[in-house]
């Protein structure tokens, strides 16, 4: 028989290698489109991550922002003020010289005060006093209640971190467009002109952190003093040696003396100040012609008064001069 040909037999194990490259190549290829697929897709969520992370922190500075410009609202919204009153009844154990405090916190802003506090401090304008001023704040009237308080002033203003003189004694919440007030009598055993500030702070309606209204104020020696009018010939002052004259704005007389409305200041009256037990005033020389102006002289009701009183009577002449305090 003649020899069989492999013709066929190689044709298939070619054909089958060529498929089987086909096969290898399309693996291959669908593996890289799988890679790629998948570098894609890590891309697109790196993208998406980093646009999401662009977006909680923009979120987060207008959150910010919005927060911040409340902060202010409120800030700008909130009134806090403190006057100078004549004082009513001293108190038990009132110090010498005393004056009432008016006090008022108004919230203008859209949103409610909660855990509000008031305080204040005071401290003595001159420095370098013989001794420390001793002070007293007791509650007299009012819907802010302030707890009582005695000691000694510091020499001058700590500042916003310094421990206050007087501060509420519970939290104060306050509506929006709501007010509240406090009458507080005021006593120190030292005439001496004193700088008052007052601050009300409270929690952050948005974040919680503590937010601070301050306002500062001043008292004067004229404010603390006893002051009264007294009618001609009726005071047996002697005047004081070595003390000079003094002009004084009549309508500012009245204010600080409480000149009654129907009495006129004539030559002979005395604008009196009480100092402690001595008596010490202006008496009324003459009616200036072209102005609202009193000349007047130092006199005093004791020997021991006119010696210690010479460098506080400079105090209260300029005083005088100036421009009226803050109504009593």
């Amino acid at each position: 028989m003649p020899p069989q040909s492999n013709t066929g037999s190689g044709a298939r194990d070619a054909g089958d290698a060529g498929d089987a490259g086909d096969a290898a190549q399309g693996a291959g290829d669908m593996v890289k489109g799988l890679s790629d697929a998948a570098q894609t897709i890590g891309l697109s969520l790196q993208a998406m991550q980093r646009a999401m992370i662009g977006n909680v922190e923009q979120a987060a500075r207008l959150t910010l922002s919005m927060n911040q410009m409340m902060e202010e609202l409120v800030r700008r919204s909130v009134r806090v003020s403190v006057f100078a009153r004549r004082p009513s009844e001293a108190p038990p154990g009132a110090l010498a010289y005393r004056t009432d405090l008016a006090v008022s916190v108004a919230n203008g802003s859209p949103v409610p005060l909660q855990g509000a506090c008031v305080k204040l401090w005071f401290a003595p304008r001159r420095p370098r006093l013989p001794r420390p001023v001793r002070a007293q704040v007791e509650p007299a009237a009012g819907g802010i209640a302030f707890a009582p308080s005695c000691g000694s002033l510091p020499s001058a203003d700590g500042g916003p971190d310094c421990e206050p003189f007087a501060q509420t004694a519970r939290a104060l919440s306050l509506a929006s467009g709501a007010a509240a007030d406090a009458r507080l009598a005021l006593s120190v055993d030292a005439l001496e002109q004193l700088s008052g500030r007052i601050a009300v702070e409270f929690p952050s309606p948005g974040t919680g952190q503590p937010l601070r209204v301050e306002h500062q104020f001043g008292l004067h020696l004229l404010q603390l003093a006893a002051c009264s009018f007294v009618r001609a010939d009726a005071a047996p002052l002697a005047a004081v040696d070595g003390a000079g004259p003094v002009d004084v704005d009549l309508g500012r007389a009245r204010d600080v003396f409480a000149v009654p409305p129907a009495d006129g200041i004539a030559p002979g009256s005395v604008l009196a100040i009480r100092l402690g037990e001595s008596l010490l005033g202006l008496r009324v020389r003459s009616i200036h012609d072209r102005a609202p102006v009193a000349a007047c002289e130092w006199v005093a009701g004791s020997s021991d008064c006119q010696a210690d009183a010479h460098e506080l009577m400079l105090r209260l002449a300029d005083e005088l001069r100036a421009r009226a305090p803050a109504s009593r």
